[in-house]
Formats: C-alpha cells, structure tokens, sequence
C-alpha cells in the first residue's frame, strides 16, 4: 500500500490518497504522519481517497481498531466531518459498513462517497 497526504489551507481540509492493498496498520500508520504534518489543524475537514485502494482484506476487527485509534484524534474537533471516497463496489460496501459500525461513536460525521465532487461539496457546504 501506499498513501500521500496533502493539506489544503484555503479549504482548511486535509487528503490521505490511499493506492494499493490496504491494512489497518498501514492506515494508522497515515494517521499518525498526517497529525504530525507541520500544516495540520485539528477541526480541518478530512478525505480518504481510496480510489486507487483495495480495502478487501479489511476485517471488522480492522476497523474496529482504527475507530479505536480515531477517536484521541478526533477528540479535540468533535463534529468534523470526513468523506470516505472509493470507486469499487466492494470497497463501498465495507466502508459503509464502517460507517454504521462505528459512525455514531466517533466525533466526527463520517459519510461514504463514489464521486469525488459530491465528497467535497459535502466537507465544504458554504
């Protein structure tokens, strides 16, 4: 797997770009350089871009422990919300499956996305 992380300033909004097999580990692992990238606020709006990921090997325990780990970060800016952008129908599937799982439990809105227009136009509605 692969990932890059870019923080848009104007739009206070931050992208993680997944490509690749994906694991939790690998996710936390993201995670972590993006809060400690110089430009990162907390309370920026987040997308996951997994366009280009294969989420497939993905266990509930997999997000259960990434729900786990969001938490701490997403404590200090309840309410964020972040769009889950993937273009395959399995990885829709599990996302939203994520989303029901854990989204009522995290401080954040979480939302599942296939277009990436829509994503933004929903992290950034004024």
């Amino acid at each position: 797997m692969g990932y890059s992380i870019h923080i848009d300033d104007a739009k206070a909004m931050t992208t993680l770009r997944f490509t690749g097999r994906v694991t939790a580990s690998e996710v936390l692992e993201a995670l972590v350089q993006l809060t400690a990238h110089a430009g990162y606020r907390a309370g920026m709006a987040r997308l996951w871009d997994g366009r280009e990921a294969d989420l497939s090997e993905m266990t509930r325990d997999d997000f259960l422990l990434l729900a786990h780990a969001l938490r701490p970060i997403q404590s200090p800016s309840p309410g964020v919300r972040v769009a889950l952008l993937v273009s395959r129908d399995i990885d829709f599937g599990i996302m939203r499956m994520f989303e029901s799982w854990e989204g009522d439990d995290l401080p954040a809105t979480i939302r599942v996305f296939r277009d990436l227009q829509a994503a933004e136009a929903w992290l950034m509605p004024d």
